[in-house]
């Protein structure tokens, strides 16, 4: 159905809406809000000082050019969203507990693909 020019975008859209309807109810029966936030340059801002800078997507370590800080590009964009989400609450981002993030285990890709996970 998606291929229909006239139809895919209300269709996409409806699956979007329904997945969010899901997710806060899921979220509401555990206890937690559900916060949407604009994943917008994540990945391409510094979490640390905010600097901005492009990267092609094979680069998949984030480097500061300003700060110096080298950390994954995925935790990095993670890290970027949270303090979103919870500056999007008012609550100061001084709440952010950065030691879980900085101790998440590196697994490589083909690991993961060929099955051989060690997160198993």
């Amino acid at each position: 159905m998606v291929r229909n020019y006239n139809l895919s975008q209300s269709i996409l859209d409806s699956s979007w809406s329904k997945f969010f309807y899901m997710l806060s109810c899921k979220a509401e029966s555990a206890g937690k809000i559900l916060i949407k936030v604009d994943p917008g340059n994540t990945s391409k801002e510094c979490s640390i000082c905010g600097n901005v800078q492009d990267m092609p997507l094979s680069e998949r370590m984030y480097n500061c050019s300003e700060c110096g800080i080298a950390v994954d590009r995925d935790v990095n964009a993670a890290t970027n969203i949270l303090k979103r989400g919870i500056r999007r609450q008012g609550l100061p981002s001084t709440l952010l507990e950065m030691a879980p993030l900085q101790n998440l285990l590196q697994v490589s890709a083909s690991a993961v693909v060929e099955g051989r996970s060690p997160l198993r």
